[in-house]
C-alpha cells in the first residue's frame, strides 16, 4: 500500500502540467522556540492551478487560517489573506505553483490547524488541510533542536532584507511539497539549536546530519562541530540528491554531547523522484550500515566513556569482549553492534532503546549528581537507568530521629518491588540499603541504618 501511495504521488508531482488536478494547495509548518513561554510557528504553503488553453494564467483567491487551542476550545486566529498571481504572458507554462509563508506567535500548548485554501475562477475551487501541533516548551537544562524546515533555496542576505522568506540573515524559501527531483536536485535545510551553552560537557557540540532510506539505512552522513559559546545558533545546509533513486526518505538532524550523553534529534521526511537511478541500497551489508552510524567516527577517550555508561547494561560475554580489543576500531564496532542487537525495531531510522537509555542517563547526571560524583554512578542514578521512571516516590526528609531516605516503588516489575535510598552522610548521596527486586541488595532491617539511636 506505501509503495502504491507513493507511486501515485510520483504521478502527480513529477506531471504537473498533465494532472488532472485543477487546484492544490499543500502545507507544511515548523515551530521553533520565542521565549520561556511561546513558540512562533511558520506555515509554509504552495498553491498550484492548471489551466486549459482559453484560461487567462491568473490566480485570484485566499488562503485561510485557523488556529484553536484544542484544550480550552478557544479559536485564537481565524484570518483570511486574499491574493492575486498572473504568469507572465510570454510564458508556455500550463500552471502556475507559487509559495508563501505565514508566522504565528503562540503560547504553549496543544492546538488544532486548520488552513483553506479557495481559487475563484469560473467556479470557486477549494482544497483545505487540517492537523494538530504541539508546542511543547524545549528542555530548560540541555540544548535542544527545533524543527527542520526544507527548501528549495538558502541564501544568505543583508539584514535588512524585504524577502517574504527572510529570517537570521538568511533567505529560506520553503518546499511545503517536501518533494525532490525532476530538476530539483540540491535538498537545503533550516534548523536552529538552542541551550547551547548549558550542561557544559565539551566546548563544541558535535552536529550529524544523516538521511535514511525508507528501509531506515543509512545512505548519507555528514559530521561537523558547532560551538558552544552562544545560547542558540542558526543551522543550514545543502545535499545532493541526485544520486538518490525514487523514494521516501528522513533527513535526521542530531545534537550531541559526547563526554554527557546528552543528545538532542530533529527529523523531516521528503520524497525522491529520480528514475534515471538504480535503487542499490536494499543490497546494503554491515559495513553500509556500520559506516554512517555515529560510531565509526568516535574516538578512543569517547568509547571508553559510553563503555562505562552501558556497563550496567552489558551482559558477562560482552564485558569480556570488550577487554580483549586493542585497536579502534574493534571497538567501534563492538558499540555499533551492541545496541544494534538491542534495536527493537532495525527498519526504522531510530533505536529507540538506545535513545531511552542514553535519555535516562542525561536525567540521573541532572537530578541524582553530587559535588563528588556524576549521577550516572550513584545508586539512584544505576536503578534510573536500569528500571525507568518510578510508578511512586516516597521521600522522607530531615527528621529529629532519621536519617532522609526514600522509598521507590516499581508495579510493573515482579509483581511490585521496592528499593530505599537513605542519605546516610548527609551529603545528599542517597546509598541503596534493601530491594525487594531478586539480584538487587536485599537487608530487611535497613531500618536500623536509618533511624537515630
Amino acid at each position: 500500500m506505501q509503495f502504491l501511495i507513493f507511486s501515485l504521488l510520483i504521478i502527480f508531482y513529477s506531471s504537473l502540467s498533465f494532472a488532472q488536478v485543477k487546484f492544490k494547495v499543500d502545507v507544511d509548518y515548523g515551530r521553533y522556540l520565542l521565549d520561556d513561554s511561546s513558540s512562533f510557528v511558520e506555515i509554509y504553503y504552495s498553491f498550484y492551478k492548471s489551466f486549459v488553453e482559453e484560461d487567462k494564467k491568473i490566480i485570484n483567491g485566499s488562503l485561510c487560517v485557523r488556529i484553536q487551542n484544542i484544550n480550552t476550545q478557544k479559536t485564537l486566529i481565524d484570518k483570511e489573506w486574499k491574493f492575486d498571481r498572473v504568469i507572465d504572458s510570454l510564458s508556455n507554462q500550463d500552471f502556475i505553483n507559487f509559495t508563501g509563508v505565514l508566522g504565528f506567535r503562540l503560547p504553549f500548548g496543544l492546538y488544532g490547524f486548520t488552513v483553506i485554501g479557495k481559487e475563484f475562477s469560473k467556479t470557486i475551487l477549494v482544497d483545505s488541510s487540517s492537523f494538530k501541533v504541539d508546542l511543547s516548551n524545549y528542555p530548560a537544562e540541555m540544548f535542544s533542536i527545533s524543527d527542520i524546515q526544507l527548501a528549495t533555496s538558502i541564501k544568505q542576505v543583508e539584514t535588512n532584507s524585504s524577502s517574504l522568506f527572510y529570517k537570521n540573515s538568511y533567505e529560506v524559501t520553503p518546499n511545503p511539497v517536501s518533494f525532490y527531483g525532476d530538476g530539483l536536485f540540491v535538498l537545503y535545510h533550516y534548523s536552529e539549536f538552542y541551550n547551547l551553552n548549558l550542561n557544559l560537557g565539551t566546548e563544541v557540540v558535535t552536529v550529524e546530519t544523516k538521511i535514511v532510506n525508507s528501509l531506515g539505512r543509512g545512505i548519507h552522513r555528514k559530521v561537523k562541530y558547532a560551538p558552544r559559546m552562544n545560547s542558540s545558533i542558526v543551522n543550514v545546509g545543502a545535499i545532493n540528491i541526485s544520486k538518490l533513486p525514487s523514494g521516501k526518505y528522513t533527513l535526521i538532524i542530531t545534537i550531541a554531547d559526547s563526554l554527557k550523553s546528552l543528545t538532542s534529534s530533529s527529523s523531516k521526511v521528503f520524497f525522491v523522484y529520480n528514475p534515471l537511478v538504480v535503487d542499490t541500497t536494499y543490497y546494503s551489508n554491515f559495513e553500509d550500515d556500520f559506516i554512517v552510524s555515529e560510531f565509526s567516527v568516535l574516538e578512543e577517550v569517547e568509547l571508553s566513556e559510553i563503555f562505562k555508561l552501558i556497563k550496567y547494561t552489558a551482559k558477562a560475554d560482552e564485558l569480556d569482549q570488550w577487554d580483549r580489543l586493542v585497536d579502534i576500531e574493534g571497538k567501534r564496532k563492538f558499540m555499533y553492534n551492541f545496541w544494534k542487537l538491542r534495536d527493537p525495531d532495525p527498519k526504522t531510522p531510530f533505536n529507540e532503546v538506545k535513545t531511552e537509555y542514553f535519555n535516562r542517563v542525561a536525567y540521573s547526571n541532572t537530578n541524582f549528581g553530587t559535588s563528588r560524583r556524576q549521577g550516572w554512578k550513584t545508586d539512584r542514578g544505576r536503578v534510573y537507568i536500569l528500571y525507568g521512571e518510578p510508578s511512586e516516590i516516597e521521600r522522607f526528609p530531615y527528621q529529629s530521629d532519621a536519617k532522609p531516605y526514600e522509598i521507590w516503588k516499581y508495579n510493573n516489575l515482579e509483581g511490585g518491588v521496592i528499593f530505599v535510598f537513605a542519605d546516610l552522610t548527609g551529603f545528599s548521596n542517597y546509598e541503596l540499603l534493601h530491594s525487594t527486586l531478586r539480584g538487587e541488595l536485599c537487608d530487611d532491617n535497613w531500618n536500623r541504618r536509618v533511624y537515630i539511636q
